[in-house]
């Protein structure tokens, strides 16, 4: 079974491959001895017609599964002689027969590359402090405090910081056929600039019962339709205003949070911190060891199949966080083309860190943590309140389980990464 290879710098490799006539006419006689079985045919009993009449019957009706079966024998017979690993399907660009009964088979795949990585103890890990500081314990408790304030209805003009709660209409000025836009009530946090600088400057001053005016311009990549790529002269008339009440920062507010005493609170408070410092330190860690391993690797020679994916879950990412908007992913003033375009760097970077940590895990021979799988899913399911087999069950049904379970093991790479440039791991 002669075939060739052609390696791709991008880790794909083109094949070219054949089997002869007598091959092909051995897979033809198989084909038509399972079709003898299954078909009736006039003047025999099932399954005792002669294969040349079975093939004077059904020959030119086959053509299309037999070549089907030629490309699966031949596709395993290369897999098998030349030792390369897909991790993609073969994509076909020829599979057919010759004139002479010959099959030709011709296509690309993607293989997994091998990576050339310098010595990981040799990365430089960025000092990184995980100690809060005074400051950063009070700006928190300072944000806790947010979180319990209260919006007061007040009769003062409104300022920067103030909630005005607005009916809103509008004309588009630039498109006389538009129909008068109805925006309903909305809640506006002067400063914020939702509807924009122009109409947050219009509501300064206002108290309950003014009409304002503003006109303002939208850019064409704006999330509303309504108001992308218009100019819009509104009216704002303002219903009521509430302004933000912060509460003491005392031992009431640590009690309100579940803290005993604001004592007790700035300690739970500085472990939280410290927490969240050292998960930063982390990032930052893995970022700096990833950076030096592949700092003589190119991007841009990634297995298209590899790259396809991370671009994907970055597209998705998107999609999520519009809808978290309450922007609708499938609106047509969404530029999807662009968003791509902007999204593929940061994902090819993405697929090269997956592809070094997972060689990393299949030469050091990493397990699977189960124990962290494990531990992921009974919180997760005591996040979500429901039974720890219900929600394993339902990850299995999900197809999720070895996604996380993959997870899990390129962490643990990461941790001896960490270790091996002199890092601490928690």
């Amino acid at each position: 079974m002669p075939f060739e290879l052609n390696r791709r710098p991008d880790s794909t490799v083109e094949i070219s491959a054949h089997l002869a006539p007598d091959a092909v006419e051995e897979e033809r006689t198989a084909l038509l001895r399972e079709l003898r079985r299954r078909v009736r045919i006039p003047g025999f009993r099932p399954g005792k017609a002669p294969i040349a009449v079975v093939r004077a019957r059904l020959g030119g009706e086959i053509d299309e599964d037999l070549e089907e079966r030629l490309a699966r024998r031949l596709w395993h017979e290369v897999l098998s002689e030349s030792g390369i690993e897909p991790i993609s399907d073969l994509r076909l660009s020829r599979a057919g027969l010759d004139d002479d009964g010959t099959f030709r088979m011709e296509g690309i795949v993607d293989v997994r590359p091998e990576l050339e990585l310098p010595d990981p103890a040799e990365a430089d890990l960025p000092d990184f402090s995980v100690e809060p500081s005074n400051e950063e314990v009070d700006e928190e408790i300072e944000r806790l405090a947010e979180q319990q304030a209260t919006w007061e209805p007040t009769e003062e003009p409104a300022e920067d910081g103030v909630i005005a709660e607005v009916t809103v209409t509008g004309t588009v000025t630039d498109d006389p056929d538009a129909e008068l836009l109805d925006l309903g009530e909305l809640t506006l946090l002067i400063g914020r600039e939702t509807l924009g600088k122009e109409v947050d400057a219009a509501l300064q001053g206002a108290v309950p019962g003014d009409v304002r005016e503003a006109e303002a311009t939208y850019p064409d990549d704006h999330p509303d339709p309504r108001l992308a790529g218009h100019t819009v002269a509104f009216q704002l008339e303002v219903k009521a205003l509430r302004r933000k009440v912060l509460p003491e920062i005392d031992d009431e507010l640590a009690k309100s949070v579940g803290a005993e005493t604001l004592d007790d609170l700035r300690e739970k408070v500085r472990t939280a911190l410290e927490g969240r410092k050292k998960a930063e330190r982390r990032t930052a860690w893995r970022r700096a060891i990833l950076d030096h391993l592949e700092k003589d690797l190119d991007p841009a020679n990634l297995p298209p199949s590899i790259v396809e994916a991370a671009l994907k879950d970055a597209l998705d990412g998107v999609a999520f966080k519009m809808v978290m908007q309450g922007i609708d992913p499938g609106s047509e003033s969404i530029d999807w083309q662009r968003i791509a375009t902007e999204a593929e760097p940061g994902a090819r970077k993405s697929a090269l860190d997956r592809l070094v940590l997972e060689q990393l895990a299949a030469e050091w021979k990493i397990p699977v943590p189960e124990e962290d799988v494990e531990a992921y899913i009974r919180q997760e399911a005591a996040r979500q309140g429901v039974p720890l087999g219900e929600h394993r069950a339902r990850l299995e049904a999900e197809g999720r389980l070895p996604g996380i379970r993959h997870a899990a093991r390129l962490t643990k790479v990461v941790d001896r990464l960490i270790e091996l440039a002199g890092g601490e791991v928690e």
